[in-house]
């Protein structure tokens, strides 16, 4: 799997950096926070549009993440709901952004040990049960 060309260029752009420094960056944040702590709150956004995935449509979606550059996300309704499970379902949405988390946080802390990370994949696996109401036809 490829990232958009855009997103990859983004990326390149602080990587092409002799030296990326989580604690210099987050120095004038973390005095700022020192000082007023209720400017740390972060608020993250995502959407659904219905623009291409009319809201009629009952097996697929379309979500867009991020606000910087934002990612659209098509959506589909999971094969254990007699959906398609052509693009990601909801649950599989859920699992890449707890790997996500997991991977910047993992990264963010080996920058600022000083650990210099040779390769790095972290993998979640979500598991649920159809409801109820799937099971006995209601």
């Amino acid at each position: 799997m490829t990232l958009d060309p855009k997103h990859l260029r983004h990326i390149q752009s602080f990587t092409d950096t002799n030296s990326l420094s989580i604690l210099d960056r987050q120095l004038p944040l973390r005095k700022c926070y020192h000082g007023k702590p209720d400017a740390a709150w972060v608020y993250d956004h995502a959407k659904t549009v219905d623009a291409q995935a009319p809201a009629n449509h009952p097996l697929h979606g379309h979500a867009v993440c991020g606000k910087g550059i934002p990612v659209d996300i098509p959506i589909s309704v999971h094969k254990a709901l007699d959906g398609e499970s052509d693009f990601p379902c909801p649950g599989e949405i859920l699992a890449a952004a707890l790997a996500s988390c997991l991977d910047t946080a993992i990264r963010m802390i080996a920058n600022l040990k000083g650990i210099e990370l040779s390769h790095l994949e972290v993998q979640v696996s979500l598991r649920s049960r159809r409801s109820r109401s799937v099971d006995d036809g209601r």
